[in-house]
C-alpha cells in the first residue's frame, strides 16, 4: 500500500473491505465521497495478482482513475465507447492489467471474454461502483445496473464489492438482494463531513449569483442539468474574462476528453458539465479555494448550490434556491446531489 499507494495506514473500514474481498467474500459498503472506496479493490488487484473488473457509471470518472493509476505505476484500462485503442481492447482479458473500467452497458457485450479470462488468470473481485443505480428507489437510475446481478451468474465464486457513498437503508437492501450478494461483510462509515458548511440563500440572477468573487481564481466546477444550460453558464463565464472550458454529451468524445484533461491539469480553472462529468473526479486541492456551483432542478424548485473556500480542509457550501420551505428540502436535495 506504501509502495503503490503512498498510504502510510489505511482509512477507516478500508482495512475490513480489502480484507473480505482478499478471502472471496462480499462486500456492501457505504462511505462518504473521499473517504476512500477505490482503495478497498485497487489493493486487492494488485495484491492478489489478478485483475479487479470495476463497472462505473460515467466515462469521465473512468479515465480520472485509469490516468491516475498509471501515473502511480498500477497498470489500468477502460473499456467503453471511448477506447479507440485496439490494443487495449485486445490486451484486457490477457491479464495485461491490474484494474479493467467499465460501463454497466459495455458489460453486457463482455461476458464470454470475462469468463476466459477468469478461466486462465482468474478474476480478482468484481466492484460495482455508485452500486445505488441498481435500486429502482436510487438517483441517476440507469437500465443496464438493474443487470448486474448476471455477474453472480456468471461468476459465483468471485467476490463483489459494492460501493456507493449514496444508499439508504432501502436501497442498500435493493443492492445486496440484485447483485445476490452472499452474506455480504456490511461497511457502513459516517457520513458527516466534518470539513463541509451548508449555508442556504436566495436565488437572484446569472449575474448576479455567477461573478467573478463567487469563481474565484479557479479551481472551479459549476454543474448543470442540461446541454443548453451548460453551454449558456459556459458563455456567461467566459463573458467575465475567466478562461473556461465546457462538457457534455453533446461534444465530440475529443472535445470532452480535451476538457477533462485541460482542467485535471490546472491548463484552464473552470469548467462547465454536466452531471456526466462526475462528481468524484481526482482533482488535487492544496491551499487553494475549490469552488463547485450546481445549477439542479428538484421536483419543485430550481436551485444552485455552490461549494466555497476549500483553504485547509475547510469547505463551505451555499445551497441557493428560489423557494425552500423546509429542512425536509434540504436533506432532499443533498440525497438527489449525492
Amino acid at each position: 500500500m506504501r509502495s503503490r499507494f503512498g498510504h502510510e495506514e489505511f482509512k477507516p473500514l478500508q482495512k475490513q473491505a480489502c480484507e473480505a474481498i482478499l478471502e472471496c467474500k462480499d462486500v456492501c459498503l457505504l462511505m462518504a465521497t473521499g473517504f476512500g472506496k477505490s482503495l478497498c479493490y485497487q489493493l486487492p488487484a494488485v495484491h492478489s495478482g489478478m485483475p479487479a473488473v470495476v463497472v462505473s457509471p460515467l466515462i469521465s470518472l473512468m479515465e480520472d482513475q485509469v490516468m491516475h493509476l498509471n501515473a502511480i505505476g498500477v497498470s489500468a484500462c477502460f473499456l467503453n465507447s471511448a477506447q479507440r485503442d485496439s490494443s487495449v481492447w485486445n490486451e484486457a482479458f490477457l491479464g495485461k492489467f491490474s484494474l479493467i473500467y467499465t460501463s454497466p452497458e459495455t458489460l453486457d457485450s463482455l461476458w464470454d471474454k470475462l469468463v476466459f479470462m477468469e478461466s486462465i488468470y482468474g478474476i480478482c473481485c468484481f466492484a460495482v461502483d455508485e452500486s445505488h443505480c441498481v435500486s429502482e428507489w436510487g438517483h441517476d437510475f440507469r437500465p443496464a445496473y438493474r443487470r448486474l446481478g448476471t455477474i453472480r451468474e456468471k461468476f459465483p465464486q468471485v467476490p463483489i464489492i459494492a460501493a456507493t457513498a449514496s444508499a439508504t437503508n432501502r436501497v442498500l437492501q435493493d443492492i445486496v438482494s440484485l447483485l445476490h450478494l452472499k452474506t455480504p461483510l456490511r461497511l457502513r462509515s459516517s457520513l458527516d463531513r466534518s470539513n463541509l458548511e451548508y449555508l442556504v440563500k436566495n436565488k437572484t440572477s446569472l449575474d448576479k449569483d455567477i461573478t467573478v468573487e463567487v469563481l474565484g481564481s479557479g479551481p472551479a466546477i459549476i454543474y448543470c442539468i442540461t446541454r443548453e444550460s451548460t453551454d449558456k453558464m459556459h458563455s456567461h463565464v467566459c463573458s467575465l474574462g475567466i478562461n473556461a472550458v465546457r462538457y457534455h454529451a453533446g461534444l465530440s468524445e475529443s472535445e470532452r476528453r480535451t476538457a477533462h484533461r485541460k482542467f485535471l491539469f490546472d491548463e484552464v480553472p473552470v469548467i462547465v458539465a454536466t452531471i456526466a462529468f462526475g462528481l468524484g473526479v481526482n482533482k488535487s486541492v492544496s491551499l487553494s479555494a475549490l469552488r463547485v456551483v450546481y445549477v439542479f432542478r428538484t421536483f419543485k424548485e430550481s436551485f444552485t448550490m455552490a461549494l466555497l473556500s476549500h483553504l485547509k480542509n475547510t469547505i463551505k457550501k451555499v445551497v441557493e434556491l428560489e423557494e425552500m420551505e423546509s429542512l425536509r428540502d434540504v436533506s432532499c436535495s443533498y440525497n438527489i446531489l449525492y
